[in-house]
């Protein structure tokens, strides 16, 4: 069996993608698996770690600035040229897209050489290649019931959740979760005590790092039980900022451990009792996988509302808060975080909620119809 994996430009799309890669070959280890997607885009790096052969395109993400657009109106037809030839050069007998502008050359391709194409759409709104390419698809597997009511009623539509990297997966276990946050301890430096997690994606948050950064001028000298404030800021950090939020939360009881990036999102999450973050659907995935509840600040300039979307579908269990960002801050999200995680009562209990929102290996899940599709194909054409 011979697959396409296509998605990028961002994280949530990328790991989905190589997710589903990975377990396609654990699965079926006689596969041979290509990955396409952007040049410009994470996808190249993160497919070469993960050890899967990877073809870039150029594509770009549409813009609502008039000039981008036009660059990537203008890019797509050679994309789309070039993912066709790609696509049919490598002989595959299916293609799977994880959506994003760095997909749809491939699924597009896909759709016109007849080649079985299965769809992934992680957000509650689909997107542009989802809704578009959805009847044509073999499949469309779904993060959200809900996503249905959006798409083709002749659509056939699977609910699967969102695929997540397999060493977060692993973290389900509670003695591998231990190992890992022992790993995060010694190898990131912080401390062995409870934690809150903040970030806001692959590329951090200005808004969540703006509302940290303020409240360390004015938090009161901590009581009670202590903890630790994990804090991925995102590559622009400013240095500043981050030491005088030290010095400040230090002075308080509060350590406060700042990084511009983590690789191992894994070691992240062992070590996390509550997390402050965005509603990206990779993210909301990540959570659900691992079980740990948070406090939820949708990006209010998401294309469609998507993340307040994810964010108002997860909240509903209970694992859950949402509170919306007001003039560009994240104050009162990051307070009601503070005051979650000092009330042991009610942050257990959004844990428990969390932990039962665990699902099967989505990953897994969609292997499975990537192999059902293929398997129907051969007999097709037998």
């Amino acid at each position: 069996m011979r697959v396409v994996v296509a998605g990028g430009g961002t994280g949530g799309h990328v790991y989905s993608a190589v997710s589903v890669a990975r377990k396609v070959l654990e699965t079926y280890p006689d596969s041979k698996v290509l990955f396409l997607g952007s040049m410009g885009g994470p996808e190249g790096k993160i497919a070469e770690r993960a050890g899967l052969d990877f073809a870039g395109i150029d594509v770009r993400a549409l813009s609502k600035n008039p000039k981008k657009l036009l660059v990537s109106l203008f890019l797509f037809p050679n994309a789309f040229i070039k993912a066709r030839r790609t696509i049919s050069n490598f002989q595959a007998d299916c293609v799977f897209g994880t959506g994003g502008y760095a997909s749809a050359p491939a699924c597009f391709s896909a759709a016109s050489l007849g080649i079985p194409l299965i769809l992934h759409e992680m957000n509650f709104i689909p997107g542009i290649v989802t809704k578009y390419l959805a009847r044509k698809a073999y499949a469309v597997t779904v993060a959200f019931d809900g996503t249905r009511e959006y798409l083709n009623k002749k659509s056939k539509i699977i609910k699967t959740g969102v695929p997540v990297r397999e060493e977060i997966e692993e973290l389900k276990d509670p003695s591998i979760k231990q190992e890992r946050k022992m790993e995060a301890v010694f190898s990131l430096g912080i401390e062995d005590k409870k934690t809150l997690l903040v970030f806001g994606g692959s590329q951090g948050a200005e808004a969540l790092n703006r509302a940290i950064w303020e409240v360390a001028k004015t938090y009161p000298e901590s009581s009670g039980e202590k903890f630790q404030i994990v804090h991925i800021t995102g590559r622009g950090y400013d240095d500043f900022m981050v030491n005088r939020a030290k010095e400040e939360f230090s002075s308080k009881g509060i350590s406060y451990f700042a990084f511009p990036y983590i690789e191992r999102m894994d070691l992240a999450y062992s070590c996390a009792d509550l997390c402050l973050c965005r509603a990206g659907a990779g993210t909301i995935a990540e959570l659900a996988a691992v079980g740990i509840p948070a406090v939820i600040v949708p990006y209010p300039h998401a294309r469609n509302k998507h993340q307040e979307y994810n964010a108002k579908a997860f909240s509903e269990s209970g694992a859950a808060i949402v509170v919306r960002q007001d003039d560009g801050l994240a104050m009162k999200a990051l307070l009601t975080a503070v005051e979650i995680i000092r009330n042991n009562d009610m942050l257990e209990n959004m844990r428990k909620v969390a932990e039962k929102l665990r699902v099967e290996s989505s990953a897994w899940s969609i292997a499975r119809i990537i192999g059902e599709t293929y398997e129907r194909r051969v007999h097709q054409e037998e």
